[in-house]
């Protein structure tokens, strides 16, 4: 996990459900959330940036300056916990000296002697608690709900939110059997409700990365929001160029990784309604991650050629509009976790609820209304008639900050990829609001 991998970085999410906050409060909220995040030490521009979002979760508990800035537009702010362990080293906080003097009973790997598969990667020790020790469980909570109240915050996000998912998924067979030995009648996951549902019951909200990969999605039960990472797409370097950047000079450019629309639209309609089976009034999160797109900076010659860095807009279009697609919120997080490169006004404006089905124009187009606008997707270049309400009189094309004439009903858009270093050409998402 992710957030597991810079564990010194200072990490915001942000998200905005209808469940936290009214119309009244923030606007037609149909869709769920905004969200943004950054692992790394918050400058004065991103701190403008992330206070417009509705909930802001940190990674560590922020000062109280910067934490009464980030909630002047009214947003709810989180922190980030790792639902199965802890990391030990001498500087440790004082939760995690305690756990570790009390590690016999509340960690499944307390010897010297068992594996540090997280640890080993920091130059650390890491614990894996036992969920079924009821005094970890009450320990737990009341030291969490002291440190949320204390520091105003309003609630928790927990990475490795699928719980004995999680181990299994690792092959930590070390710590699944050794949960069975000493548990023979217990189930960790019901451990892990327990403990999320005294946290519900101190007034705090939750967030869970993967509750829906549990049995049966159980541990989605008490949580008010599941995530899934890098569905729609992400930074890993499929396909790269050797070119001249800005100010770098000769690099290597790795390209954002594009899913198919088909497996982007499969994930995005069965993965929210999996959340939803165990909780119908959670909301659903597609985060997801892009390197930054490299945009040619002079009119030279193809062999001298060079380069600036710039927002992956395609990138952030297509994750954010195919989770629209699914009734679900979205975000594209920057390489490293990160803001650099991923900031985008997108995020401000409400498309509504959703007011028909998803269309398929062809077989590689598809197109959803919703009520202050429609979202089309793509894979190929191509102008498109769209149908709209009646007295729309103009449509703003949010990608391109474009206003559309809409004739006889009627608006002509166009679908147009960016032409990227390697020339490979990705799938598209366009957001368009009605005007009237």
């Amino acid at each position: 996990m992710r957030c597991l991998l810079v564990i010194l970085l200072s990490f915001i999410w942000l998200f905005s459900t209808s469940c936290f906050t009214s119309p009244a409060d923030k606007g037609d909220q149909k869709l769920g959330s905004k969200i943004a995040f950054d692992y790394h030490q918050l400058t004065e521009k991103d701190i403008d940036y992330l206070s417009r979002f509705d909930i802001i979760v940190t990674h560590n508990l922020e000062s109280n300056r910067i934490t009464k800035r980030l909630k002047g537009g009214g947003g709810k702010i989180f922190f980030y916990e790792w639902l199965s362990a802890f990391y030990y080293r001498d500087y440790s906080g004082s939760w995690e000296r305690l756990a570790y003097k009390n590690r016999e009973k509340w960690t499944l790997d307390p010897r010297e002697s068992d594996p540090d598969p997280m640890g080993d990667r920091h130059h650390c020790k890491d614990f894996f608690y036992d969920m079924g020790d009821d005094d970890l469980i009450e320990q737990r909570v009341e030291y969490l709900t002291g440190q949320a109240k204390s520091h105003g915050y309003d609630g928790i996000f927990f990475d490795w939110g699928s719980g004995w998912h999680s181990l299994q998924e690792n092959g930590y067979t070390f710590l699944t059997k050794e949960f069975v030995r000493r548990h023979p009648e217990k189930r960790y996951n019901d451990g892990v409700n327990l403990f999320l549902k005294k946290l519900k019951e101190k007034g705090l909200f939750i967030i869970v990365n993967g509750g829906f990969r549990s049995e049966n999605s159980e541990l989605d039960r008490y949580a008010d929001v599941d995530i899934v990472e890098s569905m729609f797409t992400t930074d890993q370097c499929d396909k790269s160029s050797s070119i001249d950047i800005e100010k770098e000079g000769v690099q290597k450019a790795c390209e954002t990784w594009f899913n198919t629309l088909d497996r982007s639209l499969e994930l995005a309609e069965r993965l929210p309604g999996k959340a939803a089976s165990a909780n119908k009034d959670i909301k659903f999160l597609f985060l997801n991650y892009a390197f930054p797109y490299y945009r040619q900076a002079n009119n030279r010659g193809a062999s001298d050629k060079r380069y600036e860095k710039s927002a992956d807009r395609q990138a952030i279009y297509y994750s954010l509009a195919l989770s629209y697609l699914g009734n679900a919120s979205g975000f594209t997080s920057g390489s490293d976790v990160s803001l650099a490169y991923v900031m985008d006004e997108v995020y401000f404006s409400s498309i509504g609820g959703a007011t028909s089905k998803i269309v398929r124009l062809d077989e590689s187009t598809v197109l959803r209304y919703y009520s202050s606008g429609f979202v089309v997707a793509s894979e190929k270049e191509k102008k498109l008639e769209i149908t709209v309400p009646a007295g729309v009189k103009t449509v703003h094309d949010l990608y391109s900050s474009s206003r559309i004439n809409v004739v006889l009903g009627k608006a002509l858009i166009s679908m147009r990829p960016e032409s990227y270093p390697s020339r490979a050409k990705y799938p598209m998402g366009r957001i368009f609001i009605y005007e009237y």
